[in-house]
């Protein structure tokens, strides 16, 4: 599974009749939400970011770097409730599900932090198989 087949198949299902559509960030609003947070994305998550981060889709929403967002999609706001819940700090903490996160780690993992265990459980996947697997097959039931 490549991101770029990942990203065609959130295009191709995205709700293009929503009635607030996003824009993408700029390479400038990524780069300041890295420094705020005192973390580098990994390259698959920064390109998300860049290239389909306006996609409508499903019931999961990872966090965006656009200004003045609701707290529940501002990806700072994700990030910084998650690294207070336990996720691991050198991760980034990128959608909230219930109180549990999807996190990604420096090597590009995506792993799931569960608030009931106080822990990590679930598999782990890479960003372009989460996509797919996990944010789009949850957009098909």
């Amino acid at each position: 599974m490549t991101l770029d087949h990942a990203f065609a198949e959130l295009r191709r299902k995205s709700d293009t009749s929503a009635p607030i559509r996003l824009s993408l960030p700029t390479e400038a609003e990524v780069a300041a939400a890295e420094k705020e947070l005192s973390i580098s994305f990994h390259p698959a998550y920064r390109r998300f970011q860049l290239e389909v981060s306006d996609v409508d889709c499903g019931v999961l929403e990872p966090g965006l770097v656009l200004p003045n967002l609701q707290p529940y999609i501002d990806l700072r706001v994700i990030a910084r409730d998650g690294w207070e819940a336990g996720v691991p700090g050198d991760s980034l903490p990128f959608c909230e599900d219930n109180g549990n996160y999807y996190f990604i780690d420096p090597s590009g993992t995506v792993r799931y932090w569960d608030h009931d265990s106080g822990g990590e459980s679930g598999r782990r996947a890479t960003f372009a198989e989460w996509i797919l697997e996990d944010w789009l097959h949850d957009h098909e039931e």
